[in-house]
């Protein structure tokens, strides 16, 4: 993601997306809406990201740890 420059790829969720974050070494990609789910995308390839995983969840750490 860098300012100012066009996106490779848009995520379009029904409901609104209030935080997303990159693992530590890059390779997920993980986004909370208010559904109340947390998807996880492989974005070992950055051009060519791949559905991974969704989970319900109403804590936002149990995503991320």
């Amino acid at each position: 993601m860098i300012p100012h420059s066009k996106a490779d790829a848009v995520l379009e969720y029904d409901e609104r997306c209030y935080s997303g974050q990159f693992s530590d070494d890059g390779n997920f990609f993980f986004s909370c809406c208010q559904d109340f789910k947390v998807r996880m995308y492989d974005t070992s390839n950055p051009y060519d990201w791949k559905y991974y995983k969704v989970s319900l969840v109403y804590v936002i750490s149990d995503a991320i740890y």
